[in-house]
């Protein structure tokens, strides 16, 4: 299991050392960022809340001025990893091309990790990805091997349409194994009797395969709740407020990738900056709640729970 993490203290550099031996310290800039370029999901899949809060969401496309700014300091900082996510299906930004190839450009260490539901992976812009190296990471969320259970799964999307797409950007991509390709399924009692044949059906075409715990995100998951295929227990400790920052596309960053809703927003990047927003007092009151477990004060944290 990863070591959990440590708030580094200034002029304390022995005490800092000795927490390092067992924990790992809370980094001066996030390793990974969720940058949401446009609002909106295609699918309607039974394990996310989508569809129930879909009409509350804020909607829109993220400026190309905050874009830049925001790339321009992502760069600056080296960050580890860029996800072009959140609360939606990427490759709906019909401009998403050409801002992977602008992080691409500015970011040149940076892993790239595209999430989509592959429904829009057209042959078009898979050779597009492809030819300008625009993914080192493609993670693909497919429920499932058959068409009864991929639709029941997820409403709206085509699992014939989808799963030629993937086929598709693998063939393209031969036997090259840049970028990664990981296949994943939310464990759910409708996909549970297809998931000890998926590993080998994905390695059959070139891609891994990863089983995702069902989990609550941030409480909005309700109506599902019939579908977890196990007990749910509260989340105690997260790591995500210790490594990973999210940006919506409007600018707001919300405590992590599943308050949806936006019920514990930390910090916008419209006012601030990525760096002042990460070292802020909102998010160090976040980490110290779950270091002092008091993770149920959180209003994005106290309902969320995850599939032991």
């Amino acid at each position: 299991m990863p070591r959990r993490y440590f708030i580094g203290k200034k002029g304390a550099p022995l005490r800092n050392l000795a927490l390092s031996f067992f924990r790992k310290e809370t980094p001066a800039f996030p390793d990974t960022v969720l940058l949401e370029t446009a609002s909106g999901c295609n699918g309607l899949c039974v394990f996310c809340p989508y569809e129930a809060i879909r009409e509350s969401l804020p909607k829109g496309r993220m400026d190309d001025a905050l874009f830049g700014r925001i790339v321009d300091e992502l760069a600056a900082h080296r960050v580890k990893k860029i996800i072009p996510c959140f609360i939606n299906e990427p490759l709906l930004d019909p401009h998403l091309c050409d801002r992977l190839a602008i992080i691409r450009q500015k970011c040149a260490g940076t892993i790239i990790s595209l999430t989509t539901n592959a429904s829009l992976l057209t042959e078009k812009i898979a050779r597009r990805i492809l030819e300008e190296n625009l993914a080192d990471e493609l993670n693909i969320s497919f429920q499932g091997l058959s068409r009864e259970t991929y639709e029941a799964s997820m409403p709206g999307l085509s699992f014939q349409r989808t799963l030629e797409n993937v086929k598709r950007f693998l063939e393209i991509r031969g036997r090259n194994v840049h970028p990664k390709v990981t296949v994943t399924a939310v464990e759910t009692n409708i996909v549970q009797a297809e998931l000890d044949e998926a590993p080998a059906f994905w390695r059959r075409l070139g891609a891994e395969f990863k089983v995702l715990p069902f989990e609550t995100r941030s409480g909005d998951v309700q109506g599902s709740l019939k579908h977890a295929d196990r007990e749910l227990s509260p989340v105690l400790f997260c790591r995500r407020p210790f490594n990973t920052l999210v940006i919506t596309f409007d600018g707001k960053v919300p405590i992590c990738c599943v308050d949806y809703t936006r019920k514990s927003i930390l910090g916008d990047v419209n006012t601030e900056t990525l760096e002042k927003i990460w070292n802020g007092a909102p998010f160090q009151e976040v980490r110290r709640a779950f270091l002092e477990g008091r993770a149920h004060s959180i209003p994005a944290c106290c309902n969320c729970k995850v599939a032991e």
